[in-house]
């Protein structure tokens, strides 16, 4: 059987392993469950992961626990959380209790790790192997960041450029705006785009692939005077033998990503549903503009969107009908 965040009981059976409150017994069962099947495994190191970061003496305190103050308020208010986590003098988070607000615990320590400001630049990471982070960009532009890639872009972003460093593999979906083009640096090439959809992976000097789902690209290959390559929806760009060819795709980079672990962190509602109804090409809608305000941080596994629909609801305390190909969420 494979564990599922969104399961309850696997929730709280993950949190009482990693936080060392089972007993004898029920550790062997649970790792009898882990050993058979192989994301299991993936999931509980990754958990492991996570909390030994809170627990690292590179952790500022003071930072660690406003962040995790102010989620928690915002989480509270929006009834995600019914039980509390404290952090001791270590800055390691103890269990009171177990629902929603242990997992956002985790959640709090990969953010702040993940989202540091260097040098100017904000850095977004996604380190699991099984889970694309969906990520919002200031001007509304979404990354599906595949698992052990790397994007970073300066904090001024969208207000005098729309430039991205891309380290690894991800599905970019770009808001249109014709006076800031939007550029992706890549190990190799250089990106341009206006307003289209396509996925990238560049994880080092000699590997690079693209293929486009909407619009058109103009790719640039690095340190040579070859001419810029413009592809168009179907096409795929890769680098062989130091070139840029461009050959037909047949399948489309974003039906990929609906058997995918999506994973959203402090993100928007109004965010999340744009993701849901791209990758899954859903019609949800929200029945008032401050229900899109709310944050939220989530993992959906392989959900259909009913299942979706229902964990958000279930979170947000929100009621959702169902109207011919129209889905709306309002506040009761």
């Amino acid at each position: 059987m494979e564990l599922n965040l969104n399961i309850a009981e696997h929730r709280n059976s993950l949190a009482k392993y990693v936080a060392g409150e089972m007993s004898l017994s029920e550790v062997e069962e649970f790792e009898t469950l882990v050993g058979s099947n192989p994301n299991n495994k993936k999931l509980v190191n990754d958990t492991k992961n996570d909390w030994s970061i809170i627990g690292t003496k590179q952790i500022k305190l003071p930072n660690a626990n406003r962040a995790w103050n102010n989620l928690k308020t915002r989480i509270d208010q929006e009834t995600l959380s019914t039980q509390t986590v404290k952090l001791d003098k270590k800055g390691k988070a103890n269990f009171v209790g177990w629902a929603v607000a242990a997992m956002v615990v985790i959640a709090v320590a990969s953010v702040y790790f993940t989202l540091g400001v260097q040098h100017q630049n904000i850095v977004i990471k996604s380190t699991s192997d099984l889970t694309t982070l969906v990520h919002t960009l200031p001007d509304g532009s979404r990354i599906f960041l595949e698992g052990n890639s790397q994007i970073s872009y300066t904090k001024r972003f969208a207000k005098n450029n729309r430039n991205v460093t891309l380290n690894g593999q991800a599905f970019f979906d770009i808001t249109k705006n014709l006076k800031i083009p939007f550029t992706i640096e890549t190990p190799n090439t250089n990106i341009e785009v206006l307003g289209t959809s396509f996925s990238v992976k560049s994880t080092g000097p000699t590997d690079f692939e693209l293929v486009v789902q909407t619009g058109s690209v103009s790719i640039k290959q690095k340190n040579t005077y070859a001419e810029s390559i413009v592809a168009a929806p179907g096409d795929r760009v890769t680098l062989i033998n130091n070139h840029l060819t461009k050959s037909k795709e047949s399948t489309a980079p974003l039906q990929n990503l609906r058997n995918k672990r999506l994973q959203f962190k402090d993100e928007p509602l109004a965010n999340i549903i744009r993701a849901i109804n791209k990758t899954h090409q859903a019609n949800i809608v929200l029945g008032s503009p401050t229900i899109g305000n709310r944050k939220l941080t989530v993992t959906f596994m392989n959900n259909s969107v009913q299942s979706m629909v229902e964990i958000i609801c279930e979170a947000l305390g929100l009621e959702v009908e169902y109207n011919e190909n129209t889905i709306t969420l309002w506040q009761p």
